[in-house]
Protein backbone atom coordinates (compact mmCIF):
# COMPACT_ATOMS: atom_id res chain seq x y z
CA UNK A 1 0.00 0.00 0.00
CA UNK A 2 2.50 2.30 0.95
CA UNK A 3 4.53 1.47 -2.31
CA UNK A 4 1.60 2.41 -4.62
CA UNK A 5 1.01 5.90 -2.37
CA UNK A 6 4.97 6.25 -2.90
CA UNK A 7 4.31 6.04 -6.74
CA UNK A 8 1.10 8.10 -7.12
CA UNK A 9 3.20 11.10 -5.32
CA UNK A 10 6.23 10.43 -7.39
CA UNK A 11 4.16 10.06 -10.62
CA UNK A 12 2.45 14.23 -8.93
CA UNK A 13 5.12 15.34 -8.41
CA UNK A 14 7.03 14.38 -12.30
CA UNK A 15 3.60 15.98 -13.59
CA UNK A 16 4.13 19.00 -11.77
CA UNK A 17 7.44 19.70 -12.26
CA UNK A 18 7.83 18.88 -16.00
CA UNK A 19 3.92 21.03 -16.73
CA UNK A 20 4.33 24.12 -18.41
CA UNK A 21 3.34 26.59 -15.69
CA UNK A 22 6.27 25.12 -13.63
CA UNK A 23 8.63 25.11 -16.29
CA UNK A 24 8.00 28.51 -17.39
CA UNK A 25 7.87 29.83 -13.75
CA UNK A 26 11.35 28.00 -13.54
CA UNK A 27 12.71 29.71 -16.41
CA UNK A 28 11.59 33.30 -15.46
CA UNK A 29 13.27 32.82 -12.05
CA UNK A 30 16.24 31.79 -13.65
CA UNK A 31 16.98 34.25 -16.60
CA UNK A 32 15.67 37.75 -14.54
CA UNK A 33 18.34 37.33 -11.65
CA UNK A 34 21.07 36.35 -14.10
CA UNK A 35 19.80 39.60 -16.11
CA UNK A 36 20.48 41.54 -12.89
CA UNK A 37 23.97 40.28 -11.95
CA UNK A 38 24.87 41.64 -15.32
CA UNK A 39 23.18 44.45 -14.55
CA UNK A 40 24.96 45.19 -11.74
CA UNK A 41 28.27 44.90 -12.99
CA UNK A 42 29.83 48.37 -11.29
CA UNK A 43 32.08 48.77 -14.19
CA UNK A 44 31.81 51.49 -17.06
CA UNK A 45 33.91 50.02 -19.42
CA UNK A 46 32.94 46.29 -20.58
CA UNK A 47 34.10 44.68 -23.58
CA UNK A 48 31.82 43.71 -26.10
CA UNK A 49 31.77 39.98 -25.14
CA UNK A 50 29.90 41.26 -21.71
CA UNK A 51 28.03 43.99 -23.53
CA UNK A 52 26.32 40.44 -25.90
CA UNK A 53 25.95 38.29 -22.73
CA UNK A 54 23.98 40.84 -21.46
CA UNK A 55 22.03 42.05 -24.59
CA UNK A 56 21.73 38.48 -25.59
CA UNK A 57 20.15 37.92 -21.73
CA UNK A 58 17.63 40.31 -22.70
CA UNK A 59 16.44 39.52 -25.55
CA UNK A 60 16.20 35.70 -24.39
CA UNK A 61 14.01 36.95 -21.14
CA UNK A 62 11.45 38.62 -23.76
CA UNK A 63 11.36 36.01 -26.38
CA UNK A 64 10.78 33.27 -23.58
CA UNK A 65 8.22 35.54 -22.05
CA UNK A 66 6.44 35.58 -24.95
CA UNK A 67 6.43 32.51 -26.12
CA UNK A 68 3.38 30.72 -24.82
CA UNK A 69 1.36 33.27 -25.89
CA UNK A 70 2.37 32.33 -29.59
CA UNK A 71 0.23 29.78 -30.73
CA UNK A 72 -2.72 31.76 -29.11
CA UNK A 73 -5.12 30.69 -32.22
CA UNK A 74 -7.40 33.66 -32.75
CA UNK A 75 -5.81 37.13 -33.17
CA UNK A 76 -5.40 38.70 -29.06
CA UNK A 77 -6.57 41.86 -30.27
CA UNK A 78 -9.41 42.70 -32.50
CA UNK A 79 -6.33 44.69 -34.96
CA UNK A 80 -4.09 41.78 -34.87
CA UNK A 81 -6.19 39.87 -37.46
CA UNK A 82 -5.85 42.96 -39.89
CA UNK A 83 -2.36 43.72 -40.37
CA UNK A 84 -1.99 39.41 -40.49
CA UNK A 85 -4.96 39.28 -43.50
CA UNK A 86 -2.77 42.90 -44.95
CA UNK A 87 0.22 40.62 -45.05
CA UNK A 88 -1.08 38.13 -47.05
CA UNK A 89 -2.91 39.92 -49.12
CA UNK A 90 0.46 42.12 -49.67
CA UNK A 91 2.03 39.20 -51.21
CA UNK A 92 -0.22 38.99 -54.37
CA UNK A 93 -1.03 42.70 -54.41
CA UNK A 94 1.84 45.39 -52.80
CA UNK A 95 0.21 48.35 -54.00
CA UNK A 96 -0.79 50.33 -50.63
CA UNK A 97 -4.90 51.13 -50.44
CA UNK A 98 -4.86 49.21 -53.45
CA UNK A 99 -4.16 45.92 -52.38
CA UNK A 100 -4.88 46.66 -49.04
CA UNK A 101 -6.20 49.23 -46.88
CA UNK A 102 -5.50 49.18 -43.33
CA UNK A 103 -7.46 51.76 -42.18
CA UNK A 104 -5.29 53.59 -39.13
CA UNK A 105 -2.12 51.64 -39.64
CA UNK A 106 0.27 52.50 -42.33
CA UNK A 107 1.12 49.86 -45.38
CA UNK A 108 4.78 49.71 -43.86
CA UNK A 109 2.92 47.33 -40.87
CA UNK A 110 1.91 44.59 -43.40
CA UNK A 111 5.00 44.84 -45.39
CA UNK A 112 6.79 43.66 -42.44
CA UNK A 113 4.49 40.96 -41.45
CA UNK A 114 4.89 39.46 -45.17
CA UNK A 115 8.80 38.84 -44.72
CA UNK A 116 7.80 35.16 -43.84
CA UNK A 117 6.31 34.91 -47.09
CA UNK A 118 10.25 35.49 -48.66
CA UNK A 119 11.38 32.51 -46.94
CA UNK A 120 8.06 30.63 -47.81
CA UNK A 121 6.66 29.99 -44.76
CA UNK A 122 2.91 30.93 -43.61
CA UNK A 123 1.97 34.37 -42.29
CA UNK A 124 -0.30 33.80 -39.43
CA UNK A 125 -0.68 34.79 -35.92
CA UNK A 126 2.56 32.91 -34.79
CA UNK A 127 4.96 34.50 -37.27
CA UNK A 128 3.51 38.23 -36.36
CA UNK A 129 4.00 37.86 -32.59
CA UNK A 130 7.66 36.45 -33.76
CA UNK A 131 8.02 39.41 -36.18
CA UNK A 132 6.85 41.59 -32.79
CA UNK A 133 8.88 40.47 -30.33
CA UNK A 134 12.02 40.81 -32.89
CA UNK A 135 11.07 44.60 -33.26
CA UNK A 136 10.69 44.97 -29.38
CA UNK A 137 14.29 43.44 -28.73
CA UNK A 138 15.56 45.38 -31.61
CA UNK A 139 13.96 48.58 -29.60
CA UNK A 140 15.97 47.66 -26.85
CA UNK A 141 19.20 47.07 -28.03
CA UNK A 142 18.23 50.43 -30.10
CA UNK A 143 17.75 52.50 -26.68
CA UNK A 144 20.74 50.61 -25.07
CA UNK A 145 23.01 51.86 -27.75
CA UNK A 146 21.57 55.29 -27.47
CA UNK A 147 21.71 55.71 -23.62
CA UNK A 148 25.30 53.81 -24.16
CA UNK A 149 26.45 57.09 -26.43
CA UNK A 150 25.26 59.84 -24.66
CA UNK A 151 26.47 58.48 -21.19
CA UNK A 152 27.86 55.18 -20.78
CA UNK A 153 27.28 51.53 -20.81
CA UNK A 154 26.24 50.92 -16.97
CA UNK A 155 23.60 53.25 -17.20
CA UNK A 156 22.70 52.12 -20.31
CA UNK A 157 22.20 48.77 -18.85
CA UNK A 158 20.03 49.79 -15.74
CA UNK A 159 18.28 52.39 -17.46
CA UNK A 160 16.38 49.14 -20.42
CA UNK A 161 16.02 46.35 -17.18
CA UNK A 162 12.26 47.87 -16.29
CA UNK A 163 11.24 47.93 -19.94
CA UNK A 164 12.78 44.66 -20.56
CA UNK A 165 11.22 42.82 -17.35
CA UNK A 166 7.90 44.81 -18.41
CA UNK A 167 7.77 43.14 -22.01
CA UNK A 168 9.25 39.79 -20.75
CA UNK A 169 6.31 39.23 -17.79
CA UNK A 170 3.10 40.85 -19.39
CA UNK A 171 0.61 38.39 -20.40
CA UNK A 172 -2.11 41.39 -21.30
CA UNK A 173 -3.21 40.88 -24.74
CA UNK A 174 -2.40 44.49 -25.82
CA UNK A 175 1.05 44.03 -25.00
CA UNK A 176 1.23 40.70 -25.91
CA UNK A 177 -0.29 40.81 -29.63
CA UNK A 178 1.12 42.32 -32.53
CA UNK A 179 0.24 45.95 -32.71
CA UNK A 180 0.61 48.66 -34.94
CA UNK A 181 2.78 50.26 -32.29
CA UNK A 182 5.29 47.84 -32.81
CA UNK A 183 7.18 49.04 -36.06
CA UNK A 184 6.94 52.87 -35.04
CA UNK A 185 8.14 52.40 -31.59
CA UNK A 186 10.96 50.57 -33.06
CA UNK A 187 11.47 52.97 -36.07
CA UNK A 188 11.81 56.14 -33.58
CA UNK A 189 14.00 54.15 -31.25
CA UNK A 190 16.20 53.59 -33.97
CA UNK A 191 16.34 56.94 -35.64
CA UNK A 192 16.71 58.35 -31.41
CA UNK A 193 20.01 55.92 -31.47
CA UNK A 194 21.39 57.04 -34.84
CA UNK A 195 21.13 60.56 -33.18
CA UNK A 196 22.70 59.51 -30.38
CA UNK A 197 26.04 58.39 -32.29
CA UNK A 198 25.96 61.52 -34.29
CA UNK A 199 25.64 63.68 -30.83
CA UNK A 200 28.56 61.27 -29.44
CA UNK A 201 30.50 62.39 -32.30
CA UNK A 202 33.60 60.35 -33.80
CA UNK A 203 36.56 59.85 -36.02
CA UNK A 204 34.77 58.56 -38.69
CA UNK A 205 32.59 60.66 -40.76
CA UNK A 206 31.45 58.32 -42.52
CA UNK A 207 30.11 56.60 -39.65
CA UNK A 208 28.62 59.98 -38.81
CA UNK A 209 27.39 60.14 -42.59
CA UNK A 210 25.85 56.20 -41.78
CA UNK A 211 23.83 56.95 -38.71
CA UNK A 212 22.85 60.12 -40.19
CA UNK A 213 20.92 57.93 -43.09
CA UNK A 214 19.69 55.52 -40.65
CA UNK A 215 17.71 58.80 -38.67
CA UNK A 216 16.92 59.93 -41.32
CA UNK A 217 14.91 56.96 -43.40
CA UNK A 218 13.99 55.74 -40.06
CA UNK A 219 12.11 59.13 -39.43
CA UNK A 220 10.66 58.86 -42.76
CA UNK A 221 9.37 55.60 -42.65
CA UNK A 222 7.15 56.66 -39.35
CA UNK A 223 4.63 58.12 -40.68
CA UNK A 224 3.48 55.35 -43.14
CA UNK A 225 3.35 52.65 -40.03
CA UNK A 226 1.24 54.46 -37.63
CA UNK A 227 0.47 58.45 -37.74
CA UNK A 228 0.27 58.95 -34.22
CA UNK A 229 3.76 58.23 -33.86
CA UNK A 230 4.96 61.46 -35.62
CA UNK A 231 5.03 63.61 -32.31
CA UNK A 232 7.52 61.36 -31.03
CA UNK A 233 9.33 61.67 -34.55
CA UNK A 234 8.90 65.26 -34.59
CA UNK A 235 11.14 65.63 -31.39
CA UNK A 236 13.75 62.90 -32.41
CA UNK A 237 13.87 64.76 -35.67
CA UNK A 238 14.11 68.02 -33.39
CA UNK A 239 17.40 66.29 -31.60
CA UNK A 240 18.88 65.44 -34.82
CA UNK A 241 18.96 69.16 -35.80
CA UNK A 242 20.67 70.02 -32.52
CA UNK A 243 22.67 67.00 -32.63
CA UNK A 244 24.28 68.11 -36.28
CA UNK A 245 23.66 71.93 -35.70
CA UNK A 246 25.08 72.69 -31.78
CA UNK A 247 29.03 73.37 -31.81
CA UNK A 248 31.30 70.83 -32.74
CA UNK A 249 34.59 69.68 -34.08
CA UNK A 250 32.71 69.81 -37.64
CA UNK A 251 33.11 71.40 -40.26
CA UNK A 252 30.69 73.86 -41.74
CA UNK A 253 30.71 71.73 -45.26
CA UNK A 254 30.57 68.42 -42.97
CA UNK A 255 27.23 69.89 -41.38
CA UNK A 256 25.70 70.62 -45.17
CA UNK A 257 26.91 67.31 -46.35
CA UNK A 258 25.21 65.62 -42.87
CA UNK A 259 21.77 67.56 -43.45
CA UNK A 260 21.73 66.26 -46.68
CA UNK A 261 21.82 62.62 -45.88
CA UNK A 262 19.62 63.21 -43.38
CA UNK A 263 17.08 65.02 -45.51
CA UNK A 264 17.07 62.64 -48.81
CA UNK A 265 17.09 59.14 -46.72
CA UNK A 266 14.09 61.16 -45.01
CA UNK A 267 12.20 61.65 -48.62
CA UNK A 268 12.62 58.08 -49.47
CA UNK A 269 10.22 56.05 -48.23
CA UNK A 270 7.81 58.73 -48.46
CA UNK A 271 8.40 59.35 -52.51
CA UNK A 272 8.63 55.77 -53.08
CA UNK A 273 4.81 55.17 -51.48
CA UNK A 274 3.60 58.00 -53.31
CA UNK A 275 4.82 57.50 -56.74
CA UNK A 276 3.48 53.90 -55.96
CA UNK A 277 -0.10 55.49 -54.91
CA UNK A 278 0.23 58.23 -57.99
CA UNK A 279 1.14 55.90 -60.67
CA UNK A 280 -2.07 52.86 -59.65
CA UNK A 281 -4.31 56.04 -59.58
CA UNK A 282 -4.96 55.09 -55.83
CA UNK A 283 -3.93 58.45 -54.32
CA UNK A 284 -7.59 60.25 -53.91
CA UNK A 285 -8.50 56.95 -52.09
CA UNK A 286 -5.07 56.54 -49.83
CA UNK A 287 -5.57 60.49 -48.80
CA UNK A 288 -9.52 59.55 -47.84
CA UNK A 289 -9.03 56.78 -45.78
CA UNK A 290 -5.33 57.28 -44.41
CA UNK A 291 -5.47 61.21 -43.93
CA UNK A 292 -8.89 62.68 -44.13
CA UNK A 293 -10.86 60.03 -41.80
CA UNK A 294 -8.06 59.64 -39.31
CA UNK A 295 -8.56 63.71 -38.77
CA UNK A 296 -12.54 63.55 -38.60
CA UNK A 297 -11.50 60.51 -36.27
CA UNK A 298 -9.75 62.63 -33.61
CA UNK A 299 -13.09 65.00 -32.85
CA UNK A 300 -15.73 61.97 -34.02
CA UNK A 301 -15.43 58.72 -32.88
CA UNK A 302 -17.06 56.79 -36.18
CA UNK A 303 -20.12 55.50 -34.64
CA UNK A 304 -20.49 59.31 -33.72
CA UNK A 305 -20.14 59.23 -30.45
CA UNK A 306 -18.77 61.84 -28.09
CA UNK A 307 -14.57 61.40 -27.59
CA UNK A 308 -12.64 61.92 -24.09
CA UNK A 309 -10.31 64.33 -23.35
CA UNK A 310 -6.67 63.99 -23.80
CA UNK A 311 -5.60 64.13 -19.92
CA UNK A 312 -8.59 62.43 -18.82
CA UNK A 313 -7.56 59.49 -21.48
CA UNK A 314 -3.72 59.64 -20.87
CA UNK A 315 -4.54 59.12 -17.09
CA UNK A 316 -6.82 56.53 -17.03
CA UNK A 317 -4.67 54.36 -19.57
CA UNK A 318 -1.18 55.17 -17.13
CA UNK A 319 -2.65 54.17 -13.87
CA UNK A 320 -5.71 52.00 -14.61
CA UNK A 321 -4.27 49.37 -17.23
CA UNK A 322 -2.13 46.44 -16.31
CA UNK A 323 -0.50 45.65 -13.27
CA UNK A 324 2.78 45.08 -14.59
CA UNK A 325 2.77 48.73 -16.71
CA UNK A 326 1.93 50.38 -13.39
CA UNK A 327 4.95 48.51 -11.30
CA UNK A 328 7.23 50.08 -14.04
CA UNK A 329 5.63 53.76 -14.24
CA UNK A 330 6.08 53.97 -10.44
CA UNK A 331 9.51 52.77 -10.58
CA UNK A 332 10.51 55.93 -12.53
CA UNK A 333 8.25 58.23 -11.00
CA UNK A 334 10.13 57.47 -7.28
CA UNK A 335 13.75 57.57 -9.47
CA UNK A 336 12.41 60.45 -11.15
CA UNK A 337 11.81 61.97 -7.42
CA UNK A 338 14.79 60.59 -5.62
CA UNK A 339 17.23 61.76 -8.63
CA UNK A 340 15.25 65.43 -8.19
CA UNK A 341 15.85 65.01 -4.37
CA UNK A 342 19.81 64.13 -4.61
CA UNK A 343 20.60 66.91 -6.80
CA UNK A 344 18.84 69.80 -4.78
CA UNK A 345 20.62 68.37 -1.47
CA UNK A 346 23.63 67.68 -3.07
CA UNK A 347 23.60 71.46 -5.01
CA UNK A 348 24.71 70.01 -7.90
CA UNK A 349 25.34 72.59 -10.45
CA UNK A 350 23.19 71.52 -13.61
CA UNK A 351 25.81 71.53 -16.50
CA UNK A 352 24.72 71.62 -20.24
CA UNK A 353 26.11 68.14 -20.95
CA UNK A 354 23.20 67.13 -18.11
CA UNK A 355 20.68 69.66 -19.33
CA UNK A 356 20.27 68.87 -22.74
CA UNK A 357 19.69 64.79 -22.57
CA UNK A 358 17.27 65.39 -19.64
CA UNK A 359 15.79 68.05 -21.80
CA UNK A 360 15.17 65.61 -24.54
CA UNK A 361 13.74 62.99 -22.53
CA UNK A 362 11.05 65.40 -20.95
CA UNK A 363 10.41 66.11 -24.81
CA UNK A 364 10.19 62.58 -25.93
CA UNK A 365 8.25 61.49 -23.03
CA UNK A 366 5.84 64.70 -23.38
CA UNK A 367 5.57 63.41 -27.33
CA UNK A 368 4.27 59.88 -26.36
CA UNK A 369 1.81 61.25 -23.92
CA UNK A 370 0.20 63.31 -26.63
CA UNK A 371 0.31 60.67 -28.82
CA UNK A 372 -1.29 58.06 -25.88
CA UNK A 373 -4.07 60.36 -25.35
CA UNK A 374 -4.62 61.97 -29.32
CA UNK A 375 -6.84 59.49 -30.54
CA UNK A 376 -9.24 59.95 -27.83
CA UNK A 377 -9.37 56.33 -27.36
CA UNK A 378 -8.31 54.11 -24.09
CA UNK A 379 -6.34 51.62 -26.18
CA UNK A 380 -4.03 50.22 -23.48
CA UNK A 381 -1.28 49.06 -26.47
CA UNK A 382 -0.72 52.87 -27.01
CA UNK A 383 1.48 52.50 -23.90
CA UNK A 384 4.16 50.82 -26.08
CA UNK A 385 4.66 54.46 -26.99
CA UNK A 386 5.77 55.55 -23.68
CA UNK A 387 8.43 52.74 -22.97
CA UNK A 388 11.51 54.38 -24.16
CA UNK A 389 10.63 57.88 -22.94
CA UNK A 390 10.62 55.97 -19.48
CA UNK A 391 13.55 54.60 -20.14
CA UNK A 392 14.94 57.54 -21.28
CA UNK A 393 14.29 59.59 -18.12
CA UNK A 394 16.08 56.43 -15.76
CA UNK A 395 19.10 57.04 -18.21
CA UNK A 396 18.42 60.86 -17.33
CA UNK A 397 18.62 60.38 -12.92
CA UNK A 398 20.99 57.65 -12.95
CA UNK A 399 23.52 60.15 -14.60
CA UNK A 400 22.19 63.11 -12.47
CA UNK A 401 22.97 60.85 -9.03
CA UNK A 402 26.38 59.35 -11.17
CA UNK A 403 27.32 62.99 -11.36
CA UNK A 404 27.27 63.88 -7.31
CA UNK A 405 29.56 61.07 -6.74
CA UNK A 406 26.59 59.13 -4.54
CA UNK A 407 27.99 55.91 -6.53
CA UNK A 408 31.41 56.25 -5.24
CA UNK A 409 32.05 53.05 -3.47
CA UNK A 410 28.45 51.54 -3.43
CA UNK A 411 27.71 50.87 -7.01
CA UNK A 412 26.40 47.62 -6.41
CA UNK A 413 24.21 48.33 -3.10
CA UNK A 414 22.70 51.20 -5.01
CA UNK A 415 22.09 49.03 -8.17
CA UNK A 416 20.68 45.94 -6.34
CA UNK A 417 17.97 48.14 -4.67
CA UNK A 418 17.02 49.80 -7.63
CA UNK A 419 17.14 46.19 -9.40
CA UNK A 420 15.09 44.41 -6.76
CA UNK A 421 12.54 47.37 -7.14
CA UNK A 422 12.43 46.69 -10.57
CA UNK A 423 12.29 42.79 -10.99
CA UNK A 424 10.80 41.65 -7.26
CA UNK A 425 7.48 43.07 -7.58
CA UNK A 426 6.88 42.65 -11.43
CA UNK A 427 8.06 38.96 -11.20
CA UNK A 428 5.75 38.49 -7.81
CA UNK A 429 2.62 39.53 -10.04
CA UNK A 430 3.19 37.78 -12.83
CA UNK A 431 4.19 34.19 -10.68
CA UNK A 432 0.89 35.30 -8.68
CA UNK A 433 -1.30 35.60 -11.60
CA UNK A 434 -2.74 32.53 -13.91
CA UNK A 435 -0.92 32.67 -17.98
CA UNK A 436 -3.71 31.67 -20.21
CA UNK A 437 -1.26 30.93 -22.87
CA UNK A 438 0.59 28.25 -20.62
CA UNK A 439 -3.09 26.80 -20.09
CA UNK A 440 -3.87 26.22 -23.44
CA UNK A 441 -0.78 25.90 -24.85
CA UNK A 442 -1.70 21.70 -25.80
CA UNK A 443 -5.12 22.33 -27.41
CA UNK A 444 -4.03 25.24 -29.43
CA UNK A 445 -1.10 23.28 -31.10
CA UNK A 446 -3.50 20.72 -31.74
CA UNK A 447 -6.56 23.44 -33.16
CA UNK A 448 -5.26 26.44 -35.06
CA UNK A 449 -8.53 26.93 -36.61
CA UNK A 450 -11.93 28.36 -34.73
CA UNK A 451 -15.18 26.86 -36.22
CA UNK A 452 -16.16 29.42 -38.24
CA UNK A 453 -12.72 29.50 -40.24
CA UNK A 454 -12.88 25.82 -40.47
CA UNK A 455 -16.35 25.60 -41.82
CA UNK A 456 -14.94 28.51 -44.61
CA UNK A 457 -11.92 26.15 -45.54
CA UNK A 458 -14.92 23.48 -46.94
CA UNK A 459 -15.41 26.05 -49.40
CA UNK A 460 -12.04 27.97 -50.30
CA UNK A 461 -8.55 26.54 -50.51
CA UNK A 462 -5.19 28.66 -48.83
CA UNK A 463 -4.71 31.39 -51.94
CA UNK A 464 -8.51 31.69 -52.78
CA UNK A 465 -9.99 34.93 -52.33
CA UNK A 466 -12.60 35.29 -49.72
CA UNK A 467 -14.54 38.50 -48.98
CA UNK A 468 -15.68 39.44 -45.41
CA UNK A 469 -18.47 41.55 -43.99
CA UNK A 470 -18.04 42.85 -40.87
CA UNK A 471 -15.16 42.23 -38.91
CA UNK A 472 -13.43 38.93 -39.21
CA UNK A 473 -9.82 39.42 -39.78
CA UNK A 474 -9.04 36.53 -38.07
CA UNK A 475 -10.56 34.28 -40.59
CA UNK A 476 -8.14 34.78 -43.31
CA UNK A 477 -5.30 34.43 -41.35
CA UNK A 478 -6.77 31.00 -39.88
CA UNK A 479 -7.77 29.75 -43.34
CA UNK A 480 -4.68 31.27 -45.25
CA UNK A 481 -7.13 33.08 -48.27
CA UNK A 482 -6.57 36.68 -49.27
CA UNK A 483 -9.05 38.94 -49.09
CA UNK A 484 -11.17 40.00 -51.94
CA UNK A 485 -11.76 43.48 -51.73
CA UNK A 486 -9.14 46.14 -49.73
CA UNK A 487 -10.70 46.16 -46.98
CA UNK A 488 -9.30 44.58 -43.81
CA UNK A 489 -12.77 45.12 -41.64
CA UNK A 490 -15.70 46.85 -43.30
CA UNK A 491 -16.72 49.42 -40.24
CA UNK A 492 -16.17 52.12 -42.77
CA UNK A 493 -18.61 51.06 -45.35
CA UNK A 494 -21.05 50.29 -41.98
CA UNK A 495 -20.66 53.60 -40.03
CA UNK A 496 -22.68 56.18 -41.08
CA UNK A 497 -20.58 58.72 -41.80
CA UNK A 498 -19.59 61.20 -44.32
CA UNK A 499 -17.21 59.02 -46.12
CA UNK A 500 -19.50 55.68 -46.17
CA UNK A 501 -20.83 55.86 -49.65
CA UNK A 502 -17.48 56.68 -51.08
CA UNK A 503 -16.04 53.12 -49.78
CA UNK A 504 -18.91 51.00 -50.15
CA UNK A 505 -18.19 51.83 -54.00
CA UNK A 506 -15.15 51.07 -53.64
CA UNK A 507 -15.77 47.85 -52.15
CA UNK A 508 -18.37 46.69 -54.83
CA UNK A 509 -16.05 47.52 -57.57
CA UNK A 510 -13.42 45.32 -55.92
CA UNK A 511 -15.74 42.89 -55.19
CA UNK A 512 -16.84 42.64 -58.71
CA UNK A 513 -13.62 42.35 -59.92
CA UNK A 514 -12.20 39.96 -57.76
CA UNK A 515 -15.83 37.46 -57.98
CA UNK A 516 -14.42 35.64 -54.75
CA UNK A 517 -16.04 31.65 -54.35
CA UNK A 518 -16.73 32.28 -50.99
CA UNK A 519 -17.90 35.70 -48.95
CA UNK A 520 -18.94 35.87 -45.88
CA UNK A 521 -21.17 38.03 -43.54
CA UNK A 522 -19.56 37.74 -40.27
CA UNK A 523 -21.62 39.83 -38.16
CA UNK A 524 -23.00 37.49 -35.18
CA UNK A 525 -23.67 37.93 -31.84
CA UNK A 526 -20.42 36.63 -31.50
CA UNK A 527 -18.51 39.10 -33.36
CA UNK A 528 -16.35 41.57 -32.47
CA UNK A 529 -17.96 45.30 -32.87
CA UNK A 530 -20.81 44.19 -35.37
CA UNK A 531 -23.02 42.19 -33.49
CA UNK A 532 -26.45 42.45 -35.03
CA UNK A 533 -27.88 41.78 -38.34
CA UNK A 534 -30.67 44.20 -38.40
CA UNK A 535 -28.24 47.53 -38.16
CA UNK A 536 -25.17 45.94 -39.41
CA UNK A 537 -25.88 42.83 -41.98
CA UNK A 538 -24.66 42.97 -45.24
CA UNK A 539 -28.31 43.57 -45.82
CA UNK A 540 -28.30 46.87 -44.97
CA UNK A 541 -26.05 47.98 -47.63
CA UNK A 542 -28.67 47.64 -50.92
CA UNK A 543 -26.20 46.83 -53.74
CA UNK A 544 -24.08 44.39 -51.87
CA UNK A 545 -27.82 42.54 -50.68
CA UNK A 546 -28.91 42.53 -54.44
CA UNK A 547 -25.21 40.94 -55.64
CA UNK A 548 -24.99 38.39 -53.41
CA UNK A 549 -28.38 37.41 -54.06
CA UNK A 550 -27.94 36.93 -57.69
CA UNK A 551 -24.45 35.35 -57.49
CA UNK A 552 -24.50 33.79 -54.52
CA UNK A 553 -25.74 31.02 -52.31
CA UNK A 554 -26.21 30.67 -48.51
CA UNK A 555 -24.38 27.07 -47.18
CA UNK A 556 -23.40 27.46 -43.91
CA UNK A 557 -23.76 29.38 -40.47
CA UNK A 558 -21.88 29.24 -37.80
CA UNK A 559 -22.13 30.66 -34.94
CA UNK A 560 -24.56 33.49 -36.35
CA UNK A 561 -21.18 33.79 -39.32
CA UNK A 562 -23.30 33.09 -42.91
CA UNK A 563 -20.87 31.23 -45.27
CA UNK A 564 -22.18 32.05 -49.42
CA UNK A 565 -20.67 29.95 -52.20
CA UNK A 566 -20.76 31.44 -55.37
CA UNK A 567 -23.17 30.21 -57.70
CA UNK A 568 -21.86 28.09 -60.82
CA UNK A 569 -23.68 30.37 -63.57
CA UNK A 570 -22.89 33.12 -65.92
CA UNK A 571 -22.01 36.52 -64.68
Amino acid sequence: MSMVIAGVLIHQLLHWFLSPPFLFNLLMLTILPVLALLAAQPTTAVSPKFEWAFLSTCAAAIFLGRFPSFFWINGLNADEGLWAAGAIKATVDFVPWRGFDLTTSGPLNSYILALPALLHLPINFISTRIIGVALMIGTIFALYHAVKWIYNPRIARLAVIPAVVFLSLTTDGNFVHYSSEHLSVFLTTVALAAVARIARGSRSFKLLLGASAVAGLCLGAVGFAKLQALPISFVVALLAVVAIFVPSPLSRREVTILTAVVVASFCLMPAAILVVVWLTDEFEYAFTSYIKVALRSINVHPKGDPVQGISGIVFRILFGSVPNYTILLCLVIFAVFVGVFVVVVRRNRLTRRSLYPAAAAALMLLASLYAIGQPHRAYAHYLLFSIVPLGCCLAVVFALIDGVGIWKGKEVMVSGCYLALAIIPALSVALASENPYLSSMRTNLKTRQGPEAAAIAHYARPGDRVAIWGWAADYWVQTGTVMATRDVATHYEIYQTPHRDYFRAHYMADLRKAKPPVFVDAVAPSAFEFTERETCGYETFPELAKYISEHYELKEEVNGARIFVRKRTPD
